[in-house]
Parts: C-alpha cells; sequence; structure tokens
C-alpha cells in the first residue's frame, strides 16, 4: 500500500468522525491538565511544609487576671512561674528539645495586635493580655513531648503547637490534589 493512499483514507476517516477527534483530543487536554494539577499541588503542598513546619512553634500562653485554666487560680502567672518555665526550657528535661525562645510582655502582644489593625481590637486592653513563649524546637516531632511538660506548671493557661493551625489547609489541599486526579480518572 502507498503512503500517499493511507494518507488520504486517514484524513478521509477523520474528516467522517470529526466530533470523535474532537472529544478524544478534548477529553486527553482535560485529563492531562487535571494530572498537571495534581502534581503541581502536591509540589506546592512538599514545598509548603518544608517551609512552614520548620518555623512552626510551640508557643506557651501565661495566665493573666481574667485566665479560668486549672493552672491559674492564683491569678496572673507571678515572676516566680515565669522564672521557673524558663528554667525548665533552658534546663530541664526538654532543653535538649528547644533550640530557642522569644518571650514577649503582655505590653509587646499589645503592640503586636495594634500593629496588626484587627478589627475590634480597640476594646483590648494590655491587662487582658498575658506573657507568650515561642519555643523553636530542634524537630518539631518533639512538639508533644514539650507540650505534656509544660501544660501542668504553674501559672501556664494553654500550650499550643501551632503546626495545629496548618494541618487543615494542608488536608485540604491534599483533598484538591486526589479531587484532581480522581476527575482526571
Amino acid at each position: 500500500m502507498r503512503l500517499g493512499q493511507m494518507l488520504s483514507e486517514v484524513g478521509a476517516g477523520l474528516r467522517r468522525n470529526l466530533s470523535m477527534v474532537v472529544s478524544v483530543i478534548l477529553v486527553t487536554f482535560i485529563s492531562l491538565t487535571f494530572v498537571g494539577t495534581a502534581v503541581l499541588l502536591q509540589m506546592q503542598i512538599s514545598a509548603m511544609k518544608g517551609y512552614w513546619y520548620d518555623r512552626a512553634q510551640v508557643v506557651v500562653y501565661m495566665c493573666n487576671e481574667t485566665s479560668i485554666a486549672a493552672n491559674c487560680v492564683s491569678g496572673a502567672a507571678s515572676d516566680t512561674d515565669l522564672n521557673s518555665l524558663e528554667r525548665e526550657i533552658n534546663e530541664g528535661i526538654i532543653a535538649p528539645y528547644v533550640d530557642g525562645f522569644e518571650h514577649q510582655t503582655p505590653e509587646e502582644v499589645y503592640d503586636r495586635f495594634v500593629e496588626s489593625q484587627i478589627p475590634g481590637f480597640d476594646f483590648v486592653t494590655v491587662d487582658m493580655l498575658s506573657h507568650e513563649y515561642g519555643i523553636n524546637l530542634t524537630e518539631i516531632n518533639y512538639a508533644n513531648a514539650v507540650i505534656e511538660r509544660l501544660t501542668p506548671m504553674d501559672g501556664v493557661e494553654t500550650v499550643v503547637d501551632q503546626r495545629q493551625y496548618l494541618e487543615p489547609i494542608f488536608a485540604l489541599l491534599n483533598a484538591a490534589s486526589f479531587t484532581a486526579v480522581g476527575i482526571a480518572v
């Protein structure tokens, strides 16, 4: 069979089934678009986890005058409470897990909120806020050990792992990625 005749037959077949050819091209294009979207989402999730998980801290909120937590029965955290917390961070059992920490006074916390211009923050005063300790860990996997150690201390209202705020975002992005693959299939 000659090449010219074969190409003319292929051309005639494509013209007769033009709608089928267009639909195959469109379906392939859309499927590959969703697969590409899923791959890009997974790459972005990995990059975001690498960036944000290294910066996530364990934050210790100390008691203030209005705290109702079990560790806050004596009111605001005293200087003794603050010193014992810092001693535990620097010299205690969790010291090998700690890469450093930052202490913010209620005044500094107030200034940070004023700079961020959060709506409705006009009603908050400095005495409503508490001391905060942002603890950087050598490895984020040690967060639970640090939380368990610091939570029962006197003057500590709550201890929060900031990763808990990131997890829903990553879960949503993962769901979107799997949905894109499902649509592509």
